[in-house]
């Protein structure tokens, strides 16, 4: 057991020095400090820096639930013991209760010993339970940190196949990530509204290049290939279970407010609301960025055409929302 720094909270110096004096019988070791006043225990808290503290009950000026309280709110992982003759059963339940770690009854010194080395033994498997948390937590965060560099990793294979649109999803993840924290969503739903809007074309790797790649426009068969890709992104997606929480934009985010959407053909409310938010900032970096088949349209233009498409291809809601935010130079 290592030298134990206690702070004692006892108005009778005799009654401290048995107290000691059973501790030092039992083998523990440690530097004592007697303290009797409010002012002296909330400041030698901070000096003395103790390790224990072993409160009597009642004293002339101060009350020990009052230094419970002092210490649990500026040193919670410190334990606490009373040591007293005054605790009845009903004060001494109150006592723990209140959060101390145990009491001793003055003519019953005997149990302090064990009590001591019990609070010590319960400070220090709490010690490792947070260490091992606190270890756990950064390999999470660490391992999740790798994952994020492999969607960046997919996002930049795709750029490579279809340089049309590169950069495209970088953009309107960081678009669609500002507007939804504006919109009120939580950071945890931001971290996957950000993964599926990253990775909203990621099925396209499915299309093949004759299709995908094709400098004119598609017949009706290489249109019902390209439609597929919302399919693959599920296929592709929904086996990696930290990237199910976000596959809701990859699979959905050519659905429509009218229902003449794809895959599933989902209307108004059935389209979860972070797809239909996304489909607006989706069309608003497409028209707003230079493309192979169109140079960027002004943004007045972009906004009248996502206002003409509310309530067929977009959500009411949303485009009144959107462009507000636009109008405020948010977007």
């Amino acid at each position: 057991m290592n030298v134990l720094r206690i702070l004692m909270l006892e108005d009778c110096k005799s009654d401290a020095e048995l107290i000691q004096c059973e501790l030092l019988e039992g083998g523990v070791k440690f530097a004592a400090l007697r303290v009797d006043t409010e002012a002296a225990f909330t400041q030698q808290l901070e000096h003395f820096a103790p390790t224990l503290i072993l409160s009597d009950y009642s004293l002339p000026s101060f009350n020990g639930l009052a230094a419970l309280k002092i210490a649990q709110a500026r040193h919670p992982e410190i334990p606490f013991l009373f040591v007293s003759g005054t605790l009845g059963e009903e004060v001494a339940i109150e006592t723990l209760k209140s959060g101390a770690t145990d009491y001793v009854l003055k003519n019953r010194l005997k149990r302090l010993v064990p009590s001591v080395e019990r609070a010590l033994r319960e400070v220090e498997e709490k010690t490792c339970r947070r260490r091992a948390e606190e270890h756990l937590a950064r390999s999470n965060e660490e391992l999740l940190r790798t994952y994020d560099a492999t969607l960046e990793g997919w996002s930049r294979a795709l750029d490579l196949r279809d340089k049309g649109t590169e950069g495209h999803s970088l953009r309107v993840k960081e678009l669609t990530v500002r507007v939804a924290r504006q919109m009120g969503f939580s950071e945890n739903a931001l971290v996957h509204i950000g993964r599926g809007a990253f990775l909203h074309d990621i099925g396209k790797m499915g299309i093949p290049d004759c299709v995908l790649l094709k400098p004119g426009p598609l017949n009706a068969e290489e249109r019902a290939i390209m439609n597929r890709h919302p399919d693959y992104a599920h296929a592709l997606l929904s086996p990696i279970e930290y990237l199910r929480p976000a596959i809701a934009i990859p699979y959905a985010h050519h659905e429509k407010w009218d229902g003449s959407g794809y895959p599933r053909g989902l209307k108004g409310a059935e389209i979860p609301l972070e797809v239909r938010l996304f489909s607006v900032v989706d069309v608003w970096d497409a028209l707003c960025s230079d493309r192979p088949y169109h140079t960027a349209w002004p943004r007045e233009k972009v906004a009248e055409h996502i206002r003409a498409l509310s309530g067929t291809q977009f959500d009411p809601a949303i485009v009144k929302e959107f462009l507000a935010l636009v109008e405020q130079g948010l977007v």
